[in-house]
């Protein structure tokens, strides 16, 4: 259990009422981890929601081939920094995992239990509610963020070809 004025500090909760924060306070722990380990692993089932207190985390991605079942990529989806929410897939079907999360530097994070977030969502529809509506904020920031990382590739991948 942490104190729900943890959780008021952070942009994400700002829409929840006092009473709310209290509950998810009453499922969450703060936890700590240190540089190059890792938090969870893409394809992993979400086990929990999580936010970035302090210290940076790297989401990892790998790209496959379909053709040749060793080839394995790995590359940057993104850096969270503190304040960032991570593993959204708790709240969302069919909770796996998306990435994978590397700790860069010591770290500080608040885990809420994800069995018990869905089930604090699924008996007070207006917290469930709150939830989604922030779940889907960051979806769509982190969406709008790849975006224009793929569009600055692009441009430069066009560059190189003239």
């Amino acid at each position: 259990m942490i104190s729900p004025e943890l959780l008021r500090r952070y942009p994400f909760f700002g829409i929840f009422s006092d009473s709310h924060l209290k509950e998810l306070a009453m499922v969450s722990e703060e936890i700590s981890a240190e540089p190059n380990s890792i938090l969870f692993k893409k394809g992993d089932p979400a086990q929990a929601l999580y936010v970035l207190v302090e210290g940076e985390v790297d989401l990892i991605d790998y790209l496959t081939s379909e053709v040749d079942p060793t080839y394995c990529k790995e590359f940057l989806a993104g850096e969270m920094e503190p304040g960032s929410v991570l593993a959204i897939s708790a709240l969302v079907e069919p909770y796996k995992l998306t990435a994978t999360a590397k700790i860069t530097q010591k770290s500080r994070l608040i885990a809420i239990d994800g069995k018990e977030l869905k089930r604090l969502a699924d008996e007070d529809i207006t917290l469930g509610y709150s939830l989604m509506r922030q779940v889907a904020k960051v979806a769509i920031e982190r969406m709008v963020n790849s975006r224009t990382l793929l569009a600055a590739l692009l441009s430069q991948e066009k560059e190189q070809k003239c």
